[in-house]
């Protein structure tokens, strides 16, 4: 568990160049995945605390949400992809997360977040080819595991090892608590 928690910075294109500086002092984990993944879910169950906003209604999180853990590092929370289907939210969120990619940050590890119904989305295959490309560890994480059955997780280990090949990969459930001692240890095994 984590000891330290507290908003550390909210970001966006207009004031990426302002706050950038101080967010380069420390290494960061980063949560991606599509909007209404169970990002923000994840992200509370992990700290164990309500620190992320979360909604019934898709793509909420707009800015790219950072915060200081345990005053060692920084949980990124980023904005949800492929709910929207405004071209200028899809222009902003790609200029947001390019200027993030390119601002030489201290990225120790990209949590993939893809639900268990959904793996083979090609939102999906093409956020892992898109994090593959920038050459950062990528761990993917099912979320919403509860709801398929155990012979229906087996099939979908092997579509996980077929579609996202030689990745690290943790079947979580919120609602279970299912994997998030693994995910916990993982963090502090790559950050302390």
């Amino acid at each position: 568990m984590f000891k330290f928690i507290e908003h550390w910075a909210t970001v966006d294109i207009f004031n990426f160049e302002k706050v950038s500086p101080k967010l380069k002092i420390y290494p960061h984990i980063l949560f991606a995945g599509k909007s209404n993944v169970g990002k923000s879910s994840l992200i509370n169950a992990l700290c164990r605390k309500k620190i992320a906003f979360t909604s019934k209604t898709p793509g909420r999180t707009r800015f790219l949400y950072f915060y200081m853990i345990d005053k060692k590092w920084l949980l990124v929370d980023s904005p949800g992809f492929g709910y929207t289907h405004n071209p200028e939210d899809r222009k902003r969120f790609k200029k947001l997360m390019d200027l993030y990619f390119n601002s030489n940050f201290n990225i120790k590890q990209i949590f993939l977040l893809v639900d268990v119904r959904f793996i083979d989305d090609p939102l999906n295959v093409e956020a892992y080819s898109w994090f593959k490309s920038l050459k950062l560890p990528i761990h993917l994480i099912t979320t919403k595991s509860d709801k398929l059955r155990k012979d229906k997780l087996r099939f979908t280990e092997e579509l996980i090892k077929d579609i996202f090949p030689y990745t690290e990969y943790t079947f979580t459930s919120t609602k279970k608590s299912m994997g998030i001692s693994e995910l916990i240890k993982k963090i502090k095994n790559t950050v302390y």
